[in-house]
């Protein structure tokens, strides 16, 4: 089975969220009821948790803390790599964009059209198009499209020299593995106060979250073990 992943990318969404919208769930009376509950008959369906040991927690907070420094430093990396790649990547001006005045957004045709199969279809069309000199049209197409084979493989040079794929990639693996910690941690039963406390900080009040902040929302099924939690503890007591 695949973690569940969170609604709340390390860029937040807007407030507006469509997963909030979908789950019907206001985050606002989601706390107000955990808060409130030992006072009141609000119902939630509860499965037994399972007791956590309090060095359980411990191990799995420092672990995804050790990911979320990692991830940090991967970011760090990645972000002053593109810095570098962005300041000595080819300009697209380099692309004879005369040839191609209607063939939709520049970095569509720089980055993703396919030149030997516009080539091979202008070539078809030759009847079609109108030229007092046929070859050299051709000609001037064949080296439009070069310009563009061209600038594609500077470009992949200028990412290979900043290692741009490998950075992605690690940081990609850092992410998800930092997931799965997230998620085991806010799943895992809370063994006092305190623990529960973070849980709360972490989903709402952005502190573990920074420079990032919290998200406007998260899916029930996350928010549904910190309820619980809060439920099922003495109050200022022990699991």
């Amino acid at each position: 089975m695949s973690t569940p992943q969170s609604t709340c990318p390390r860029v937040p969404p807007g407030p507006n969220s469509l997963a909030a919208a979908a789950q019907g769930i206001d985050r606002r009376a989601i706390i107000g009821a955990a808060m409130i509950a030992p006072l009141t008959a609000v119902a939630f369906a509860r499965e037994p948790a399972s007791a956590t040991t309090t060095t359980e927690w411990d191990q799995a907070l420092a672990e995804m803390q050790r990911l979320s420094t990692l991830v940090r430093v991967s970011d760090e990396k990645h972000a002053a790599a593109f810095k570098a790649f962005q300041s000595e990547m080819p300009s697209i001006e380099m692309i004879d964009w005369k040839e191609f005045p209607f063939s939709g957004r520049p970095t569509q045709v720089a980055d993703a059209m396919d030149v030997e199969d516009h080539w091979q279809t202008f070539l078809a069309q030759e009847g079609l198009w109108w030229s007092a000199n046929p070859e050299q049209t051709k000609a001037k197409r064949r080296a439009a499209l070069d310009s563009i084979v061209d600038y594609r493989r500077l470009k992949s040079d200028t990412a290979q020299r900043h290692n741009i794929n490998a950075l992605v990639e690690e940081n990609e693996r850092l992410a998800d593995l930092l997931n799965e910690a997230e998620h085991r941690l806010m799943f895992l039963p809370s063994p006092n106060a305190e623990a529960l406390a973070w849980k709360f900080d972490y989903l709402f009040g952005g502190a573990e979250l920074e420079p990032y902040s919290h998200c406007s929302s998260w899916p029930f099924e996350w928010v549904k073990p910190v309820i619980d939690d809060a439920l099922r503890l003495p109050q200022g007591g022990e699991a």
